[in-house]
């Protein structure tokens, strides 16, 4: 679930795991990595601070991405971290499932 309320990102309605953003394509890419920054409003100190990637080739069967891997992300709110996968992976979908988060769970990615 969407927050509609936050400014410039995802933010996750409640603070557990298992919350996710995902990005869907028409077409199969391949996906080399991603790009995390946290929550754009300036009075918000709001970050995910860990994370692992999940891909699809059809938006129903997930995989892995690295076998599971943590992916270190954000310390601040400002700052662009970019993670390049060991294997890269071809699908049409991913997703970023938070494992550790600032505050609450909010983020701005590109992939």
């Amino acid at each position: 679930p969407v927050d509609k309320a936050a400014a410039n990102c995802w933010a996750a309605i409640s603070h557990s795991q298992g919350e996710y953003v995902q990005l869907s394509l028409r077409s199969s890419v391949q996906f080399l990595g991603v790009r995390t920054q946290g929550r754009g409003d300036h009075n918000c100190a709001q970050w995910v601070s860990e994370y692992k990637v999940m891909f699809s080739v059809d938006g129903k069967i997930w995989q892995d991405v690295d076998e599971g891997k943590v992916f270190q992300g954000n310390y601040d709110r400002e700052t662009v971290v970019e993670r390049r996968f060991d294997n890269p992976v071809e699908g049409k979908a991913i997703r970023i499932y938070p494992v550790e988060w600032n505050e609450h769970i909010s983020m701005r990615f590109d992939a």
